[in-house]
């Protein structure tokens, strides 16, 4: 009996290598994983080692979602000798704006066999050189206590609009770009104190929603857009306590954007499944460490399945939860930082292809980096000055010359300084812009379509939304 199933055993052992030499796979992709100077108009690329099933390379199969202009659903053509797949967007990528590109598990290989390569990875759109002239634009009013700001377009229309959550009006104020720095106000109620805002296409429809969390109410509400720039309809889902921030990814390769919520009173985050028509599922709930400030997703250690980070304000540490496939989050693994963070982000900083982190550091008025090895894991932090008491950090090309710059909002201080990258080896002040007081947030988005980023930032004493015109090289 022992021997039959060895036999057994060794029989399955070697169908299952045979399987995975035989399976469908990715072998060539373009543009490369996290480029930082991939052309508007560029296309996206894929070759596979076996020959696909032509139904099932569309939408559904393949999706690629820019973080400002949402979800571009193009034609594509079809190599069959070299099994490759081209998608050329019949729109332009923004400027800056990062562009993540996800193969699902939907792909099916023409031959019947499996495709177990379902792949996502992220890259940045070139931006245009800069003199760094940064121009004040007339101030506008917001809502009260003004917490965070977006950039997205609204309207599909090529101009980049602005959102804004307003967390002691209790309400979001949406400012639709008509181009030549004209704008028309919308206020939308939202009450329970909405403390963050995220632009994201959650029912995969072509519009970007607006994700709120509600730090009073305790949940995470959508503001689903009609299609015309209009946010009506509102879907919540309870949360933990105290929400503060949220981001959004797709963390199981079905297509599919999940949810991610931190919450600050509970020291967790919540998890929220995506069932396709914009509908989240009951909360997963994740450990953090002590007052989960900020949330950021991305693939840090390169294996086509995006991760979930977090800062800790008062433990000083930053965790990682890796991504085990199928949306399953690893144990946090914890990296020690020297103060409290009060913001994350992430981009890769110098070049390797490999995503680094970057934390806005209030305990010391610094800006802490963590340059990623390649798996994951990070060196020791490498500090930078900041201002007094830093409250949001941002990282964009702001200069043009293909390097991703530092932008920190100084709350106390009331000032929004840029850093300059130099080959990612070291950062140096470059520019310092005196704001009006208590600035929260700050964005960076190319408002004028003259290929350059413009600073935004809110105010939160006043309720003022700033804008700071760059001027382009040559203009």
């Amino acid at each position: 009996m022992k021997i039959r199933y060895l036999i057994l055993f060794f029989l399955f052992v070697a169908w299952g290598i045979s399987l995975a030499a035989d399976s469908t796979r990715i072998t060539a992709l373009a543009p490369p994983i996290n480029a930082q100077d991939v052309k508007r108009i560029s296309p996206v690329v894929l070759r596979f080692s076996n020959p696909l099933n032509l139904w099932e390379i569309g939408p559904a199969g393949i999706r690629i979602m820019g973080s400002q202009s949402g979800q571009h659903t193009e034609q594509f053509s079809y190599d069959r000798a070299t099994h490759t797949v081209t998608f050329r967007s019949s729109r332009a990528f923004f400027p800056g704006e990062r562009v993540t590109v996800i193969v699902t598990h939907k792909i099916i290989p023409a031959d019947g066999t499996p495709f177990l390569d379902d792949f996502g990875w992220q890259f940045q759109i070139e931006t245009r050189p800069s003199l760094g002239n940064f121009e004040s634009m007339d101030p506008r009013k917001v809502g009260r206590w003004p917490q965070a700001v977006v950039a997205f377009d609204a309207e599909a229309d090529g101009d980049l609009d602005l959102a804004i959550a307003n967390q002691g009006s209790h309400s979001v104020t949406v400012f639709i770009n008509h181009g030549d720095y004209q704008f028309t106000k919308m206020e939308y109620r939202a009450a329970g104190e909405p403390s963050s805002i995220l632009a994201t296409d959650i029912e995969l429809d072509g519009d970007l929603d607006l994700l709120i969390p509600r730090a009073q109410t305790n949940e995470i509400t959508v503001f689903l857009n009609d299609g015309t720039g209009q946010f009506g309809q509102e879907v919540g889902s309870p949360c933990g306590t105290q929400p503060i921030a949220v981001d959004a990814v797709d963390l199981d390769n079905d297509g599919f954007l999940e949810v991610i919520v931190a919450n600050f009173e509970d020291d967790n985050i919540s998890l929220f499944l995506n069932t396709g028509d914009g509908n989240l599922l009951d909360p997963l709930t994740f450990t953090t460490g002590n007052s989960v400030s900020s949330v950021v997703t991305g693939d840090w250690n390169v294996d086509g399945r995006f991760d979930v980070a977090v800062a800790n304000r008062y433990t000083n540490t930053v965790s990682l939860f890796m991504n085990e496939g199928n949306a399953k989050l690893a144990d946090k693994i914890d990296v020690e930082l020297g103060g409290y963070p009060t913001a994350l982000h992430s981009a890769d900083l110098n070049k390797d292809g490999f995503l680094d982190l970057i934390a806005a550091d209030a305990g010391r008025d610094s800006i802490a980096v963590l340059i990623n090895r390649g798996d994951g894991s990070f060196y020791p932090e490498l500090d930078y000055p900041s201002g007094n008491w830093p409250t949001a950090i941002k990282t964009g090309d702001v200069d043009g010359d293909a390097d991703m710059d530092l932008v920190v909002a100084n709350y106390v201080e009331g000032s929004v300084k840029i850093l300059l990258n130099f080959n990612g080896r070291y950062f140096r002040e470059w520019k310092t812009i005196k704001t009006p007081d208590a600035p929260r947030d700050v964005e960076l988005a190319d408002l004028d379509n003259d290929g350059d980023l413009e600073l935004i930032v809110v105010c939160e004493s006043d309720g003022l939304l700033m804008i700071y015109k760059n001027e382009s090289i040559g203009e």
